[in-house]
């Protein structure tokens, strides 16, 4: 006890003597001193990388995400917004932003907005079929915080080439996923249709879709809506629904066959609106397990 009492002294002593020669050399102090400032620094920067190397194990994407809002809104069906909401916790040392990554399969990229976070542009994730965009936060999420992630996408479907569906991919635990379809032109022929809700495991390409539910349409709001709770990890969750056949015009007054030839002539006439007498149509599946 005796001797280690003596060694601090010492050490004391030492730090003193040395302490006391770098305040009387106005240089060695600075010198000093930045290369203090250097050597905190360091050990703080190889802290947070050994945090988050250690977080990461748990959480890959370095957030916990605890629910998932999805919602698909059109009045015309040319014409759509498609608007997500995520609820997320930082399991990192601090994070600025959030990489949403997206699968569309239409001819037109989509314009997407937030009036949450700053949006960056649209991008393709190399070696995959999908796009993202980077939403930067207001300020800096420190561990534990938590952030409302919302995005917005208004996309022109006029050419009827995007599949219809909505899909969320859960790599680790989350509590809630709520899809919503709003098809607010459709009419009551459309009334008896059902959207289906599937899985795919993630582990496997080109896995085959798990059938889990069929959700009927709602005719008061005009939409589908269904939530999961609770998912499985390891899955991608889709719900997809029949295309409705939208109005089209033809000139029935126009249209005359000739009995020699059989083909058809138009004239200028005035156009009236015709409807088809289905008024839906299922797309061709088109199921992707990434």
């Amino acid at each position: 006890m005796w001797r280690l009492a003596g060694n601090l002294a010492s050490l004391v002593a030492i730090v003193g003597v040395s302490a006391s020669d770098l305040v009387a050399d106005r240089w060695k102090s600075w010198a000093a001193l930045a290369i203090c400032l250097l050597c905190v620094s360091y050990i703080a920067w190889l802290a947070r990388k050994a945090f988050d190397t250690f977080s990461k194990l748990h959480y890959p994407d370095g957030y916990l995400c605890i629910s998932s809002f999805f919602r698909y809104t059109t009045f015309d069906g040319k014409r759509f917004v498609n608007e997500t909401y995520r609820h997320i916790q930082i399991k990192t040392a601090y994070e600025n932003r959030f990489t949403h990554k997206f699968l569309w399969t239409g001819s037109t990229d989509p314009v997407v907005t937030s009036d949450l976070q700053t949006v960056s542009a649209i991008e393709p994730v190399a070696g995959e079929n999908t796009k993202r965009v980077m939403l930067t936060f207001p300020r800096v999420r420190m561990f534990n915080e938590a952030e409302v992630v919302q995005l917005r996408m208004d996309i022109d479907d006029s050419d009827e080439i995007a599949q219809t569906f909505l899909r969320q991919r859960v790599d680790q635990p989350i509590r809630l996923i709520h899809f919503r379809v709003e098809l607010l032109y459709v009419s009551n022929k459309y009334f008896t249709q059902s959207a289906l809700v599937t899985r795919c495991s993630t582990a496997v390409d080109h896995a085959t879709p798990e059938e889990l539910s069929r959700v009927p349409f709602d005719a008061v709001t005009k939409s589908f809506s269904h939530q999961i709770i609770d998912p499985d990890p390891g899955y991608q969750y889709q719900l997809s629904w029949p295309r409705p056949v939208l109005s089209r015009k033809r000139n029935v007054l126009a249209e005359r066959e000739t009995e020699a030839c059989g083909k058809t002539r138009r004239a200028d006439t005035k156009w009236l609106d015709w409807k088809s007498s289905a008024d839906c149509a299922w797309p061709e599946p088109k199921l992707n397990a990434g």
